[in-house]
């Protein structure tokens, strides 16, 4: 870009008219850019007393310059004129050089007199001041003014307000341009976001999948029980209740993946873990088979932590109906709850689900946490393990496998104490 700088003091006038260039190139009001270059050609124009201003930018190739808004007075406002190189290279040359081109006879300059027969002759222009606008070393456009009349002697103050008021042009075409990639950006993060969002849906969607099945793996069977012949008032009573008490689950299930499709979070709030053991109990025994003994582990006092229901319950679901389908024949399945302090003095709520089942080996246990990581064939789905470190992890908790081949699993979840 030429280094020629106008050290002129302007008249009040323009440099009222330049102050107004600079607020209105920096408004954040969300004025629509056509409405504000047309603002800016009225200023230009009012600021030298000329009946014509106009902005032109080159295309991408540098071969031609379209125009962006030209102002006459009348006023009268026109865009989409296009000057291309090829047909005057004496003007686009001078451009590419230049911090003014001051044709004060436009019909004789070197630069303008191109345009003499077909442009300034039929519209009455005697004289043009065009002031390149520059960008980051480069001529990206210019603002040219036109006197309707004789030849005009552009004065020093002149030539320095078309400077400035390109200046100020090239740097609203450059704030444009960056609240056009700041916007880019927001819309293509807000894409990614709804994209991960629908992701982690469908993947929601799997596991709660995954988790009804289990509940209505539960209420098939004790309703099924109940249509057996001279069923006990006692066991009726009770099989219903179970039946009720899964479908009320399935329901809260169904109700978080609604939630989180309108971006509602589950409620955290402070439970007893024994108590949720204690009201889930009947849905547990009636997954496990008679040939599988359930036992619990209880504490009398309470164990308190920070969670939502059907997280902790997704939880123990899992855990027991992965360790009831690692046993093959007769076995135990032992859920224990403890409290434990850790090398830093804190202490912790422990959950451990045992089974005396077939085990897993390194390479089972490397995997056991990824989504969809199943030995379990096209019985399995591969979600169980991936729904429970999930959910730990939600919960500012952690979980453990200990495995032995052919002895059974250990699973360890351990959450923060909360009193």
């Amino acid at each position: 870009m030429p280094n020629s700088v106008y050290p002129v003091i302007l008249e009040s006038s323009a440099q009222q008219v330049l102050v107004s260039l600079v607020h209105l190139s920096i408004a954040e009001d969300g004025t629509d850019s056509t409405d504000i270059l047309k603002r800016v050609t009225e200023l230009a124009a009012s600021g030298l007393q000329v009946a014509r201003a106009s902005i032109w930018l080159h295309d991408p190739n540098q071969d031609a310059i379209v125009c962006q808004d030209l102002f006459e007075q009348g006023p009268k406002h026109s865009q989409g004129l296009t000057l291309l190189r090829k047909d005057f290279p004496s003007y686009f040359s001078e451009l590419d050089h230049s911090v003014v081109i001051p044709a004060n006879n436009a019909h004789t300059h070197p630069a303008t007199a191109c345009f003499s027969a077909s442009y300034l002759k039929p519209l009455g222009i005697g004289s043009m001041l065009d002031a390149p606008i520059w960008r980051g070393g480069k001529a990206v456009g210019v603002l040219c003014f036109e006197h309707v009349g004789g030849p005009r002697e552009w004065s020093e103050s002149d030539r320095a307000f078309a400077a400035q008021v390109a200046l100020i042009s090239g740097l609203y075409y450059e704030r444009q341009e960056r609240l056009a990639a700041e916007r880019a950006l927001r819309e293509r993060e807000a894409m990614e976001r709804n994209n991960q969002k629908m992701e982690a849906l469908g993947r929601m969607a799997c596991v709660i999948g995954h988790d009804f099945n289990n509940l209505l793996t539960t209420m098939v069977g004790q309703t099924e029980m109940l249509l057996r012949p001279n069923v006990p008032n006692e066991q009726v009573r009770h099989r219903a209740s179970v039946v009720l008490d899964a479908a009320s689950r399935a329901g809260a299930l169904v109700k978080r993946l609604l939630n989180f499709g309108k971006g509602r979070d589950a409620t955290v709030m402070q439970f007893n873990l024994v108590d949720i053991i204690i009201a889930i109990e009947p849905v547990l025994r009636s997954t496990v088979p008679p040939r599988i003994a359930l036992e619990f582990h209880l504490p009398n006092t309470p164990m308190k932590i920070m969670a939502d229901t059907v997280s902790i319950e997704q939880i123990i679901m899992n855990l027991v109906v992965n360790a009831k389908d690692a046993i093959s024949g007769e076995g135990t399945i032992t859920l224990t709850v403890s409290r434990s302090r850790d090398s830093e003095g804190g202490d912790s709520v422990v959950m451990t689900v045992s089974d005396t089942g077939c085990g897993m080996d390194e390479a089972t246990l490397y995997s056991a946490f990824e989504p969809f990581y199943t030995t379990k064939g096209d019985q399995g789905t591969g979600l169980g393990l991936s729904t429970c470190f999930s959910n730990m992890r939600s919960l500012n908790g952690n979980i453990t496998i200990a495995s032995i081949p052919g002895h059974g699993t250990t699973c360890t979840c351990t959450f923060p104490a909360r009193g």
